[in-house]
């Protein structure tokens, strides 16, 4: 599928409430859709069916040395609270080198429209690694708008060495650069 169709670049998912996607590298890609389908997400990680253990969550996957364009969103690992995904990492594997999320020379080139967007977000996730990442040029209108944000984040979860540059939103809505919530757990950030 070509065009605004297509919605995801990679989209990650359970089986089943105990068959979790597990220990699985998305490495060295570039994505590039269509930020017009406010429904794309270049990468997305996601519990479909309700995990009723851990072996139903998507843990330890790594997303690592991307490249991201033109998309409504950038990554996003969406998880559940009873059941978490763990040790999940977006990062890039140079010490020197970074994840690019958004082109450096297109503005508002993710997102762009009246629906949330984000470079990263993470959700309901224990132990989630962000780093050496380069998130820049999101835009929302009127909309919550984030570079890098964990919403209920558990376990020892760490986001460090990170850029995040030209969020924008067109109204008075919320925008952030970072934004974390956490849920009774260590947290370390850098």
């Amino acid at each position: 599928t070509t065009g605004a169709l297509l919605d995801r670049g990679f989209l990650v998912t359970n089986l089943s409430a105990t068959d979790g996607a597990t220990n699985n590298t998305i490495r060295d890609v570039s994505v590039t859709l269509n930020r017009t389908n406010t429904s794309s997400v270049a990468i997305q990680q996601n519990v479909i069916v309700t995990p009723s253990s851990a072996a139903g969550a998507n843990s330890t996957n790594k997303y690592l040395n991307l490249t991201i364009r033109n998309s409504y969103a950038g990554i996003d690992l969406n998880s559940n609270t009873t059941n978490p995904d763990l040790a999940c990492e977006v990062g890039n594997t140079t010490c020197s080198a970074f994840n690019s999320i958004g082109d450096p020379a297109v503005a508002n080139d993710i997102g762009n429209g009246t629906t949330q967007t984000y470079g990263i977000r993470a959700t309901n996730t224990s132990g989630v690694k962000i780093y050496n990442n380069q998130v820049r040029n999101v835009t929302g209108s009127a909309v919550q708008t984030d570079g890098i944000v964990l919403a209920t984040v558990l376990g020892n979860s760490e986001v460090s060495n990170n850029i995040i540059r030209g969020i924008r939103n067109s109204s008075t809505s919320s925008t952030t650069f970072l934004r974390i919530t956490i849920l009774i757990s260590p947290f370390w950030s850098s």
